[in-house]
């Protein structure tokens, strides 16, 4: 009868579990850490934009020869339709916090989440 050898070591469970531990912290801390957003600015070519993350309206724009159509909503923003080839900036889903931001580079639209933060994403 041969013995069958076993790779795991019984501290092996710890060393995964500190790591899972660590990278849920790591991704977790500044989800938990950014300041909820008060204005929406919206930078285009042409001229900068400026809307109270609090109140509901639709916005559209055209920049670059195309149109974005930006939903805010229950303190978030978001594209919700573009006819940019890509569709990245629309595929980027719904910001709210300090510091995020959706980029439609055809388009050359940024929009971004701005308001006071106690720290940024890099130095806590």
């Amino acid at each position: 009868m041969s013995r069958v050898r076993s790779y795991v070591k019984p501290l092996d469970g710890v060393v995964v579990a500190v790591v899972l531990l660590a990278a849920l912290l790591i991704w977790l801390v500044p989800l938990l850490g950014a300041a909820q957003g008060q204005t929406v600015v919206v930078r285009t070519q042409a001229e900068t934009l400026t809307y109270p993350l609090a109140e509901d309206r639709v916005i559209d724009i055209e920049s670059g020869g195309y149109h974005l159509h930006l939903r805010i909503e229950a303190g978030t923003v978001r594209v919700t339709d573009t006819d940019c080839p890509n569709r990245l900036c629309q595929k980027v889903g719904t910001i709210s916090r300090v510091g995020q931001v959706i980029v439609c580079v055809p388009a050359a639209v940024l929009v971004s989440i701005d308001g006071e933060a106690d720290y940024d994403g890099t130095s806590y």
